[in-house]
């Protein structure tokens, strides 16, 4: 892909993002594809200002401090811990700031395992059925035990939804299950990991 083809590609993603933004305002989701998508970006600088600024004019939001420190990641990481734990104290059953707090107390220079496990605990436990905590997890040297649990509790999440994202989560579920099983059983894993196979080929054919 040539540079100039590139730069086409971004510029009509952008354009799509900003008008998803215009139709719903402050949709989490919405934003944090946004901030993605200008975080390497020239006009950085001046995203930061706009979520800033919003910040500023919202002090109290959780959301807003959440939005603002995820724009900071990475260049201003010390303050965008800060913010991510001041939304926490605005709102404990906020959960959105512990995946990134995850992040960050995983680096060499902020690393805090026992910080780091406990964001990772507090959003599986507070959002059981969000598939990105599931896939920290499935990244992480966490305890046997606790992969287990985890693994179990998303198979059960599984096994009543059809959709894609649901069929996609099936590779993080069979990356725990295989994480907290024993080489020793692995043939039993095996076999249900073909039954699921079964299913999601089940569901396409459906489609």
């Amino acid at each position: 892909m040539s540079n100039q083809t590139e730069w086409g590609f971004h510029q009509k993603e952008l354009e799509a993002i900003q008008a998803v933004r215009r139709q719903h305002p402050n949709d989490i989701f919405v934003e944090r594809r946004y901030i993605n998508a200008m975080r390497d970006r020239t006009e950085r600088p001046k995203v930061i200002e706009e979520y800033k600024a919003r910040w500023a004019a919202n002090p109290h939001s959780p959301l807003m401090a959440y939005l603002y420190g995820l724009m900071l990641l990475g260049h201003e990481s010390t303050e965008s811990i800060k913010l991510f734990n001041g939304a926490l104290e605005k709102d404990p059953k906020f959960p959105w700031p512990h995946i990134p707090l995850r992040w960050v107390y995983s680096l060499p220079v902020f690393r805090d395992k026992t910080k780091a496990d406990a964001h990772l605990k507090a959003f599986l436990d507070t959002c059981p059925t969000s598939f990105e905590g599931y896939e920290e997890l499935s990244r992480a040297d966490e305890d046997k035990e606790m992969i287990r649990m985890s693994a179990a509790r998303l198979r059960a999440v599984l096994e009543k939804r059809d959709d894609a994202d649901a069929i996609a989560a099936y590779q993080t579920l069979w990356a725990l299950e295989f994480k907290a099983t024993p080489p020793s059983e692995y043939e039993a894993l095996r076999e249900r990991t073909a039954r699921d196979v079964v299913r999601i080929r089940a569901l396409n054919l459906q489609e």
